[in-house]
């Protein structure tokens, strides 16, 4: 057995003690079942947190047991690297961690003691050290969200601990209420602590009840900035991602500095931009609307509305420069169903810039979208470099000949349109190399590659709001958000001649199967799938038609054939439109999150989704088409991955509910046809 002893004050400070010969064989051999000990408070689990998802990443096959206090046993209820919980007061952790080892067997033990040299690389891989995230499940989130009041910044004060520092709490408290933030005090212990604090800010600061600390932690997540002083309340900030910062180490007199990184944090999290100080104006003059130039769009200590402009009119004013733009190009290098997600925002360029030419920048997959979206006059389908997720090393002649190809185009503006984890700037980059003078987009950080930058804002908002609002803010309306696609009669003449050819007549409703997504972790088991689709194909009396990429041409005939004779495999025999035209002819569609998802709903092709837990539901799921969503709810979820570790637990549902779901959509859909 191999003994591991933790520091908290350092998460890589790991030491490997015990029956194991460092100097030959690997330690990591054989590791089946793993104990660790953190049974001290609160600020040193979170800690650990770190070393815990270290050991859950190089151990995957592994049972993980912890030991640590109730307290703990509640934050890690939920946590995907935890298999089993053992709790303890913290001054009997050290009798039931010798019950533990003296009943059960483990191969590796992970303590919280600092007992020998930092030798973490000696049991965990490298590559698997986490940020210390703490796990919380969607409706917790949900619930969480709930807490703010409005759009203003959100700043919790977590008090306790604050020592001698409660006059730097309250300085900065006030500071950021009058340029507009909304505060509220957490209270540590005493409560009364934090009612002293509430009451130095104003009585426009909240307090909010300590409540269950899953809960607190749930409304944590919400607020824009914590303030901490070194506790457990700012850890627990800290996990579950809420910039946060530490005014122990401030020295005294030393305020305005603690305030001006207050400030930098809430620009980074688009919080002092722009549209707040619009809102902030308006509130002032309802009919006045205010512009803001570069060097003004941070506010000042002494007003939050100094270098501002006001002009006298009922609406916001479109920027000049933009309407004048003849030559627009815009960029979304990613996926089919990404490029689909841009036409509500190219349809309401076009509809304000009718004169101007529409240029689409896509990858060579998202570029065989172009041909649906009308209001695209040219396309340019290139394999971006900052687009490549594996590792495909760098060629400056290519990225050079993107530039020449650009800039011998002469465009006037170029709009970089980008998904939540995106960033505008290497594009934006690439355009001024290219000489395109207005360059916008949505971004987290700072720079002035963007002549136009947008906060990035709600990370869990829909792709489609998200390409909305980078348009609206250029002074373009948007009051359309509706996903649509039209498809060329030469594509619907092409799908119907595959299916006569294949003995399905015209107007012969079917089922349409895409079983495939590009990303193994969003993909539905292949034989469920099958047998969904029998049982829907029987129930309804539809033939199934089955499409995919060509790559996938093996699998899917073998899938085919497990459907039986009223399948007809399609997969790569069709084009990215004539596989719109399929969509559009389909009585229902059966998917995972992928191209077909987008193409239904832009459709209005009923769809069943299989929907793995990689992604947020609000950030791409239909909302305009019917629908049914299935997804069994993970901890873990959304974890963005490509391969799941978890044997796609998100995506563990019976093929007889999926029919279900298919059979009740397809009567819903009759009924209201």
């Amino acid at each position: 057995m191999l003994r591991v002893s933790f520091s908290p004050a350092d998460a890589s400070a790991v030491a490997v003690q015990g029956a194991c010969d460092m100097r030959s064989g690997d330690p990591r051999q054989g590791i089946e079942r793993t104990l660790f000990v953190e049974a001290r408070g609160i600020e040193d689990l979170l800690a650990a947190l770190p070393a815990l998802h270290a050991l859950g990443r190089t151990y995957p096959r592994a049972r993980h047991e912890v030991l640590t206090t109730p307290a703990g046993a509640e934050l890690l209820a939920t946590d995907p690297f935890v298999d089993c919980l053992h709790t303890a007061a913290p001054e009997e952790s050290s009798a039931a961690l010798e019950r533990l080892l003296a009943g059960e067997r483990y191969d590796l033990v992970v303590r919280e003691e600092l007992q020998g040299s930092p030798l973490l690389e000696a049991v965990v891989d490298e590559h698997a050290r986490g940020d210390g995230r703490l796990y919380l499940t969607a409706a917790e989130r949900a619930a969480g969200r709930r807490v703010r009041a409005g759009d203003a910044p959100l700043v919790a004060l977590l008090v306790g601990g604050a020592g001698r520092r409660e006059d730097l709490f309250a300085a900065l408290a006030r500071g950021l209420r009058r340029r507009g933030a909304e505060i509220v005090a957490v209270p540590g212990a005493p409560e009364a602590e934090a009612r002293a604090m509430a009451a130095a800010v104003g009585p426009a600061a909240r307090l909010w009840p300590r409540g269950p600390l899953r809960e607190l932690a749930a409304r944590l997540a919400q607020v824009d900035l914590a303030v901490a002083s070194d506790s457990a309340l700012g850890r627990l900030a800290s996990a579950v991602g809420a910039p946060t910062i530490d005014v122990s180490a401030a020295a005294s007199g030393d305020a305005l500095d603690v305030e001006r990184e207050a400030e930098r944090r809430l620009d980074e999290r688009g919080k002092w931009g722009q549209t707040r100080i619009f809102a902030a104006a308006r509130a002032r003059a309802p009919h006045a609307t205010a512009t803001v130039s570069k060097e003004s769009a941070r506010p000042e200590a002494r007003s939050p509305f100094r270098g501002l402009r006001l002009r006298a009119l009922g609406r916001r004013p479109r920027d000049e420069d933009w309407l004048r733009a003849r030559r627009v190009l815009v960029v979304r290098a990613d996926n089919i169903g990404d490029v689909v997600m841009t036409g509500p925002a190219l349809r309401a360029l076009k509809r304000s810039l009718p004169g101007a030419s529409l240029t689409l920048l896509a990858s060579p997959a998202g570029a065989m979208a172009a041909p649906l979206l009308p209001w695209v006059d040219d396309t340019i389908a290139w394999r971006v470099l900052w687009q490549e997720l594996h590792g495909r090393r760098a060629d400056p002649a290519s990225e050079r000949r993107l530039i020449a190809t650009l800039q011998a185009r002469r465009f006037d503006a170029a709009i970089v349109l980008t998904s939540f984890s995106q960033n505008p700037h290497a594009a934006a980059c690439v355009a001024w190399f290219a000489g395109i003078p207005l360059r916008a987009g949505a971004s987290r950080e700072r720079g002035s590659l963007l002549t136009h930058a947008l906060p990035k804002g709600d990370l869990a908002r829909h792709q489609v709001d998200r390409n909305l609002d980078l348009v609206r803010t250029l002074g373009f309306p948007c009051d359309d958000d509706a996903l649509e696609v039209r498809v060329p009669d030469g594509a619907r003449c092409g799908a119907a001649a595959l299916l006569a050819a294949r003995g399905v007549p015209p107007g012969q409703p079917y089922l349409l199967v895409n079983p495939w997504a590009s990303i193994e972790a969003r993909t539905y088991d292949g034989g469920r799938l099958a047998r969904a689709a029998k049982l829907v194909s029987a129930a309804a009396g539809l033939p199934i038609i089955v499409t995919g990429h060509q790559r996938d041409a093996a699998r899917t005939a073998l899938l085919a054939e497990r459907m039986g004779p009223a399948a007809v495999d399609l997969c790569g025999d069709t084009s990215v439109t004539e596989l719109a035209a399929l969509v559009a002819r389909a009585r229902l569609v059966l998917t995972n999150n992928t191209s077909v998802m987008h193409l239904a709903e832009a459709l209005g092709t009923p769809a069943v989704v299989v929907y793995s837990g990689t992604d947020l539901e609000s950030q791409w799921t239909p909302r305009r088409s019917p629908h049914r969503l299935l997804r069994k709810p993970t901890s873990c979820s959304p974890c963005y991955a490509f391969t799941c570790p978890l044997d796609r637990a998100c995506l563990d549902i019976e093929p007889a509910d999926v029919a279900d779901a298919a059979i009740e959509l397809l009567g819903e859909t009759e009924r209201h046809a």
